[in-house]
């Protein structure tokens, strides 16, 4: 994607507040021209995003992007070479542009985003390489539109013996293309979700296991973090978040990270979960954050961190990338992570249940 980020200062745009779910809303008045305080661009989607975020932390990347033949086309390229990332496997469509999204950024710089998908939406199953080698680390960022449908088939043919496969489907996966989800998730080794994804999860994942185990009571009743406190709601139905991680444990994965922004992240494996606070810095742009904290995360879990020790690196790439307006600017080195991780940071806390 092609990023044009329109930063706005407060007197310039309305906000309001929407339902109890906790929407917030910016206007624009209709008609009006709108004086931005700085307009950029810059290279960025949940692609470009995660090679970039492992390149530097010291891995030899290539990445896997559908492209138009056009000016975006380029700079996208050029990045990439940039950074060291191998552009072998882009592949192009000769119709399409390059997606490109618009970025309004008001206020609290929680971002308004306009997206096009372009050339992102038409990946295909013959687009998909063949390694002639095993990759340490194997990670499917969020698929548009049609390439949505490929997410079956790159589970199949990634998850091979040897290879860390991490996958962070987006909300259309999670309910239109997912398919039977009792086993979706077969040979992944993270399986990454935000709250909002998390929450459409919930009314199927009830359907599988009706009933928490004594375990995931236990752990329940000992809530640490906003979302533990308050766990899942849909249609009348209640489910705690330990509940939800034995659930969609169930589906297949070896690890799931569920990431609540602001309010910090929680991951689970079948014998352990974990809670990490969010670190209090100063914000730019929330844009990316995520995909630094998902591979920062598979990173650190592939070198045999632990599950508390992956979350604190993740937390702290995450809170540099947030302090840029741009996806890539504030990613950290491996170096650089590693002194951050040795740093006291007495507003990061951490807690830990055993199930």
């Amino acid at each position: 994607m092609i990023d044009t980020i329109a930063v706005v200062e407060p007197d310039q745009i309305g906000r309001i507040k929407g339902d109890a779910a906790g929407q917030t809303f910016l206007m624009l008045e209709e008609g009006r021209k709108f004086v931005a305080s700085r307009v950029t661009a810059h290279v960025g989607g949940g692609g470009v995003n995660t090679a970039v975020c492992l390149q530097r932390l010291g891995f030899s990347v290539h990445c896997v992007v559908k492209l138009g033949r056009d000016d975006r086309s380029i700079l996208v390229r050029a990045t990439l070479a940039r950074e060291g990332v191998s552009d072998e496997f882009i592949r192009e469509h000769p119709e399409r542009a390059t997606g490109a999204s618009v970025i309004v950024s008001a206020q609290d710089n929680n971002a308004a985003i306009l997206t096009y998908r372009g050339a992102n939406s038409e990946l295909r199953a013959n687009d998909l390489p063949i390694p002639t080698w095993s990759p340490d680390i194997v990670y499917i960022a969020g698929l548009s539109d049609e390439s949505a449908e490929l997410l079956p088939a790159l589970i199949e043919r990634y998850a091979v013996p040897g290879s860390s496969v991490s996958v962070n489907p987006g909300i259309r996966q999670l309910t239109e293309r997912i398919g039977d989800l009792t086993r979706a998730f077969v040979g992944v080794k993270n399986l990454f979700v935000n709250v909002d994804e998390a929450f459409v999860l919930v009314r199927r994942l009830m359907r599988l296991q009706p009933s928490p185990t004594d375990a995931a009571r236990q752990v329940a009743s000992t809530p640490v973090g906003e979302l533990m406190r308050r766990g899942f709601a849909s249609d009348g139905h209640h489910m705690s978040l330990p509940h939800f991680f034995e659930c969609l444990l169930a589906t297949g994965p070896d690890c799931i990270v569920v990431t609540d922004g602001a309010r910090g992240a929680y991951t689970a494996t079948r014998s352990e979960m974990t809670f990490c606070s969010a670190l209090q810095v100063p914000v730019a742009g929330t844009a990316g954050a995520g995909d630094a904290f998902n591979a920062t995360f598979a990173a650190r879990r592939w070198r045999g961190e632990t599950l508390e020790q992956a979350l604190r690196a993740a937390t702290l790439n995450a809170s540099s990338v947030i302090g840029h307006a741009d996806t890539l600017s504030g990613l950290l080195t491996q170096q650089q992570l590693d002194a951050a991780t040795k740093m006291p940071t007495t507003s990061m806390e951490t807690h830990s249940w055993q199930f």
